[in-house]
């Protein structure tokens, strides 16, 4: 393969991965979200990205991760990790405690690797909420900059929309390690 071709390719990745994925765009257009609480904030995903949602099983805390991985669950022979996603965007961390749930997200875009899946701790169990004719906010100026950088918006009822893709490509989520 020339050099010519290698840049075409490489163009063309770098569109499809600053694009907003298809599924995602479809999701915010009909305004389907499901909701989850981490304390005593709200958050939503779009539907498209969302798996499955299950209660937490057992946890194995994984060395050297960053905080806000909580460890790896075995769900379905798949070990997945488990994100406190709140921990990710600044807030207090969250335990694992009885009640609590997991929803499985992945993102991906057609044309590229397969979809990167992690599970995001959340409070309870989640809802879906169809939001028909809302239109979403600026995502927070006030609070942690992460959580401006890795949101869509805000709902006005005050749930703060993710986009899980930037969170998934985030630098923080590559763990390397050579100790």
């Amino acid at each position: 393969m020339d050099e010519t071709e290698k840049r075409r390719i490489l163009e063309e990745r770098a569109r499809k991965l600053s694009a907003l994925p298809a599924t995602m765009e479809t999701a915010l257009q009909e305004r389907q979200l499901l909701v989850f609480r981490l304390g005593g904030e709200r958050f939503g995903v779009a539907l498209a990205s969302v798996g499955e949602i299950a209660p937490v099983p057992a946890v194995c805390r994984v060395p050297c991760t960053p905080d806000f991985v909580k460890g790896v669950v075995n769900f379905r022979g798949r070990i997945i990790s488990l994100i406190d996603v709140g921990r990710f965007l600044g807030l207090s961390p969250r335990p694992v405690a009885e009640g609590s749930h997991m929803i499985l997200v992945s993102e991906n875009e057609e044309g590229l690797s397969p979809a990167m899946e992690v599970a995001l701790l959340c409070d309870g169990r989640p809802e879906v909420r169809d939001l028909p004719g809302q239109e979403l906010c600026e995502p927070p100026a006030a609070g942690p900059s992460t959580m401006a950088e890795h949101s869509l918006g805000v709902t006005p009822d005050l749930t703060v929309v993710l986009d899980i893709g930037r969170i998934l490509a985030a630098p923080s989520f590559v763990v390397y390690d050579q100790g």
